[in-house]
């Protein structure tokens, strides 16, 4: 690998400006230093925090070292790596998003032959036969910088369904060991970053985490209740005003997020109902199973500003530009946190920028509503039956107060309210929690991460009736103590270590 010895933070800088007319900040510029040096790296940043500058530095390090180098990147999501290719394109950096579209021998022969200097690819193609011609082309191996693997949480979270996930790691047994492997997300936390370093088999001595808070302060964070049938969308009629006719003022751009394809085409009839025949097209759906070609365009159309809300699964998402969206929205909460915040970062993104994100959560996840089904069921509030797979988990709930105050909530002080009823959905009146004492934040974070991992084995017949132990937390965030709903996620990811700009840097 090249040596860094003569790249100074300074030259850094200057040469990322002078491609992509960007300052860099620190944070970039230790992490590609380290890439350069031959460092595996872990990069844990907010949404929108500038990671994807990283991906590139080395490579135009070595280019002006005069070297003839190559990258990949590995991306969960086309949309997101024909994005990427596009811009390089644009400043003069050949790239190529290698998708099922063109994934032919035309192009990995353009590709060993060396026309591009970054190839942008799925864990699916990357994993396939296709790309075993070039694992066995030494010469060309040998100008591989390194590779990318973006949304790194994928590599764990998403293996279920994308086996090839699974099998990412044995790379490193087809190529030189000396290749880094660069690992990027905003939603790491340790027990997802402990699997996803088993899977791709970062090497222990030489592998340098650079660690920060994936917080966003500029986003308000909005718990409510589902008061309406949840397949009726009822609760989503404040986004199209009752009566609203041409010449009324749109509503603000938004993003509505779903588990499932049918709810994203079930919530958009709901809405452009509201709306006249002229102007329904406004609101669209964008999942997996439309054409890649398709979701491009309406990708287009929302990023010009032709589409005022789109109702999306995560093939809409992680990773994408769009600096405007100010109002995204979580339906229901049967995804991991991890997903539910890499949504909420759709918002607010680009400088200066602010937004709301609201959380619908339905009547059974919270505290008073199950309380009062235990006690109609004669169980008592503290003995309801845990799903398979949850027993033995933490009765505490402990919370982490601020100005680094530690408490705990006694089991008998929790509340029995269902907070947010009634309220506008867009207004940010989420108050104070408390009646708590002082416990070392530790011992929740490491309860946190044990219940975790628990939840994370339980089928997936059961995890409709039981959230995630931080997720949970921070829905029940006024009835169990806490001063903040961003508090369990804090003391989940690991924020509190983090300072706003600095990086916990680990070397192991």
């Amino acid at each position: 690998m090249s040596s860094s010895s003569n790249w100074t933070h300074e030259r850094i800088r200057d040469v990322l400006n002078k491609y992509f007319r960007k300052r860099a900040c620190w944070f970039q510029i230790e992490m590609a230093k380290a890439v350069y040096e031959g460092f595996d790296v872990v990069g844990v940043a907010a949404t929108g925090s500038g990671k994807t500058l990283s991906f590139f530095a080395p490579l135009v390090m070595a280019l002006e070292d005069g070297l003839k180098k190559v990258i990949f990147i590995v991306t969960p999501l086309n949309l997101l790596g024909q994005q990427n290719s596009d811009q390089l394109n644009t400043i003069g950096l050949t790239a190529i998003s290698v998708t099922a579209e063109n994934a032919g021998p035309e192009t990995f022969k353009a590709i060993e032959s060396g026309a591009y200097k970054v190839i942008i690819i799925n864990p699916e193609i990357l994993m396939s036969s296709a790309c075993t011609v070039l694992w066995k082309n030494r010469k060309f191996t040998a100008t591989i910088l390194n590779f990318v693997f973006d949304e790194a949480h994928c590599v764990s979270q998403w293996s279920s369904f994308r086996k090839d996930y699974l099998h990412l790691g044995s790379l490193r047994f087809v190529i030189p060991d000396t290749i880094p492997f660069f690992v990027a997300s905003a939603t790491l936390p340790p027990p997802v970053l402990s699997e996803v370093s088993e899977i791709l088999r970062l090497r222990p001595m030489r592998t340098k985490r650079f660690i920060r808070s994936n917080d966003r302060p500029n986003i308000a964070l909005i718990v409510r209740q589902i008061k309406y049938a949840v397949t009726s969308y009822h609760d989503l009629v404040f986004l199209i005003k009752d009566g609203w006719r041409r010449g009324d003022a749109p509503p603000p751009k938004f993003v509505v997020f779903f588990d499932s394809t049918r709810e994203t085409e079930d919530a958009v009839g709901f809405l452009q109902s509201r709306l006249p025949k002229e102007f329904r097209s406004r609101i669209r759906w964008f999942h997996a199973t439309m054409t890649s070609a398709y979701r491009l365009d309406e990708y287009e159309a929302f990023k010009r500003g032709d589409l005022w809300g789109l109702c999306v699964t995560d093939a809409f998402g992680m990773g994408l530009d769009l600096p405007s969206i100010s109002l995204v929205i979580q339906w229901k909460v049967n995804a991991s946190l991890c997903a539910i915040w890499q949504r909420i970062g759709r918002a607010a993104r680009g400088e200066g920028n602010t937004a709301r994100a609201i959380i619908f959560v339905e009547k059974k996840c919270f505290d008073g509503n199950r309380q009062k089904k235990d006690a109609t069921q004669g169980l008592g509030s503290r003995k309801r039956k845990a799903p398979e797979g949850t027993e033995g988990q933490a009765s505490k709930r402990i919370a982490l107060a601020s100005c680094n105050v530690n408490r705990v909530l006694p089991t008998n002080a929790v509340g029995t309210r269902p907070f947010d009823v009634g309220e506008d959905p867009m207004s940010e009146g989420d108050g104070t929690g408390g009646g708590a004492i002082d416990i070392d934040v530790e011992t929740q974070r490491q309860s946190y991460h044990k219940r975790c991992n628990q939840y994370r084995s339980i089928g997936s017949e059961h995890k409709d009736h039981v959230l995630e132990p931080a997720l949970d937390d921070m829905v029940n965030a006024h009835t169990r103590g806490f001063d903040c709903r961003r508090q369990p996620p804090a003391i989940y990811f690991g924020n509190d270590r983090c300072g706003k700009w600095e990086a916990h840097i680990i070397s192991l």
